[in-house]
């Protein structure tokens, strides 16, 4: 089992969405020495990596990464690998810098020293639910949807968005005003969001947090389920128990600051 470690200390800070109010698709952004999709960075620039390396592959890596905030370090040195679909854990106390890895990954922090390479599609289950509030629950999840580009109609749409809604216990609040929802109804609909995106690489932060014992289980049997083809990045503060050691690719730690 692989690991990485970092001393740091998180920054209060949220992250913005895109337009569809959801996922962050194939983020490019770029910090020094950044690169996404089949692209890597080195001391010169970007080196295309032969298309047969990583076509179809879902990967996500750090390499010496280091964040820092108004002179304070957030994130020193930081480095890892997740090679491919699987369940992946960033654990750590509050304050060690879990969201600012994420902002990082997902491309919404660009302030930031060392390599990043991102390839594939990804979507972030953000802390807050970030909904519309007068949206329905249905009409929030349909935002990371674009028919168009699937070939589907959008009944067709709504119908996989529909399901993903019943799995994670929604499936008689597709109507129901995001406004209307409690805490835990709201995250759970930000998860549906996130994987409705039909990402390669999700990155999910504390997204049990807010979710009662049963609804804990249920979204960490979904993400389970999707892990088999997806990189499922889960920042938490450990011990939720939800996923054997089995299942658990590799773990990534990261300290507080010394």
């Amino acid at each position: 089992m692989k690991h990485g470690r970092s001393k740091g200390r998180k920054r209060a800070s949220g992250a913005a969405l895109n337009a569809s109010g959801a996922a962050v698709n194939d983020p490019a952004q770029k910090g020094r020495g950044a690169s996404s999709c089949s692209e890597r960075g080195n001391a010169s620039g970007l080196e295309k990596v032969p298309s047969t390396d990583l076509e179809n592959v879902p990967f996500a890596s750090f390499e010496g990464v280091t964040v820092r905030f108004d002179g304070k370090t957030v994130i020193d040195d930081l480095s890892f690998s997740l090679d491919g679909p699987g369940i992946y854990l960033l654990e750590g106390p509050s304050g060690s810098g879990k969201t600012t890895v994420l902002r990082v990954l997902a491309g919404l922090e660009n302030a930031y020293e060392g390599k990043r390479f991102v390839n594939g599609k990804v979507s972030v289950i953000f802390q807050e639910p970030r909904l519309f509030e007068d949206f329905s629950v249905l009409e929030n999840v349909m935002l990371a949807v674009d028919p168009k580009k699937r070939g589907v109609t959008r009944r067709e749409a709504e119908a996989v968005c529909a399901g993903i809604l019943g799995r994670l216990g929604l499936g008689a609040e597709l109507s129901k005003k995001a406004g209307e929802c409690s805490g835990g109804m709201k995250q759970r609909v930000a998860a549906a969001r996130a994987l409705a995106a039909e990402p390669d690489v999700l990155l999910a932060d504390e997204p049990f947090s807010a979710l009662d014992e049963d609804n804990r289980r249920t979204e960490a049997e979904l993400l389970a389920e999707i892990s088999s083809s997806c990189i499922v990045l889960i920042a938490t503060h450990g011990g939720e128990g939800l996923f054997g050691e089995e299942a658990v690719k590799a773990r990534i730690r990261l300290d507080m600051p010394g």
